[in-house]
């Protein structure tokens, strides 16, 4: 019997059964795993050159998410990992992804982590066959501060685990990804690296007909609502396999916060202030205003972090860009440097008392 749930749940529903028969996939195999799927809390549709996936998950979902692995047979090993994962981790969003196609991958388990490196590589130690590979992650690992995701499946009898970070989007460089993720498989990390470009158009998939086709029938689908985000599974410069995740829905939307505006770094950045690592968030900021030039937040945010560390005149410069990119923004940071940067012009100091 299909779940009850929101009108979300049952539009989702259709999508993919209008997916499965775009791709050929017998209906037999769609329905009894979708069937069990709530799509009312979080969603992503995955679509693949010749497949498709779909990832359910929510914060606070891990014991509803470790039944739903049960009912289609995951490994103990697997939903152990995935136990440990979201107690080392609490109160973070997780998810299963499902692969809807014949002979497809086996289930992979998500959480996001966003701490720094050190106790995800903690946890990472704590998987036997994972262990060995960690010495030469960290090199790979050591321009970002953070850890953002980990996920885990079973793939020929191995544990596969993937580790996520956000990219640093240099100003120079023409590939800009957002995030990047190695594969860590049989005590060794992957020659093969996955990059996501976060908030591509429908019409930048268009990369072959195949693609053309998908895209075309995706748009009569999906419309142009939905975040979109292109996965490139890469070797060198060759690209050995494509995915386009739709982030369909997310119950936690609201007229401040949408997958569609979303910013990772952001994210990344706050959690960063949280840790007094101000320097570290003056990168995140840069990175989230490298992604979207208008967010007025990030250059608010950056500016909090420059009054922190003593760097007034560029705390002044960020926050009367936000205030002037944005007038709802409050401008207390921008009035705090101002005071303090003619304080120190004086010769004296004052306590800095903003906030982000």
């Amino acid at each position: 019997m299909t779940i009850a749930g929101s009108e979300s749940h049952a539009t989702i529903y259709r999508e993919l059964l209008r997916f499965g028969g775009f791709y050929g996939i017998d209906e037999n195999r769609i329905r009894p795993i979708i069937d069990r799927l709530a799509f009312d809390t979080y969603t992503e549709i995955i679509l693949k050159e010749r497949g498709l996936e779909v990832v359910v998950g929510g914060v606070g979902r891990a014991a509803y998410l470790l039944d739903l692995a049960a009912r289609f047979h995951a490994d103990d090993e697997m939903m152990r990992i995935f136990d440990d994962l979201t107690r080392t981790f609490p109160s973070k969003m997780a998810y299963l992804k499902f692969d809807l196609t014949p002979n497809g991958e086996d289930t992979t388990f998500y959480s996001t982590v966003i701490e720094p490196w050190e106790p995800a590589l903690a946890f990472l130690s704590r998987i036997p066959s994972v262990r060995p590979a960690l010495p030469a992650l960290q090199p790979l690992i050591a321009p970002s501060p953070i850890c953002f995701m980990l996920a885990m499946r079973r793939a020929r009898g191995n544990v596969v685990v993937k580790t996520y970070h956000l990219a640093d989007r240099r100003s120079d460089a023409s590939f800009k990804p957002t995030i990047v993720s190695h594969r860590l498989c049989d005590g060794a990390v992957a020659d093969d690296i996955k990059y996501y470009t976060v908030g591509v158009a429908w019409e930048q998939l268009r990369f072959d007909a195949r693609w053309a086709d998908i895209v075309d029938f995706a748009k009569s689908v999906l419309g142009e609502r939905h975040l979109l985000v292109l996965g490139e599974r890469r070797q060198g410069e060759r690209v050995a396999e494509r995915k386009a995740y739709v982030f369909r829905y997310d119950s936690r939307q609201t007229d401040g916060y949408t997958l569609k505006s979303y910013n990772f770094y952001r994210h990344e950045g706050f959690r960063l202030i949280e840790l007094g690592r101000y320097r570290d968030a003056v990168r995140s900021f840069t990175n989230a205003i490298d992604l979207h030039g208008d967010d007025a937040h990030s250059y608010n945010d950056r500016g909090f972090c420059f009054l922190q560390l003593g760097d007034y005149a560029r705390a002044i410069e960020d926050c009367a860009t936000a205030v002037a990119l944005d007038g709802r923004i409050a401008s207390t940071n921008l009035e705090v440097a101002r005071r303090l940067k003619a304080a120190t012009a004086n010769g004296a100091g004052a306590p800095v008392g903003a906030a982000p």
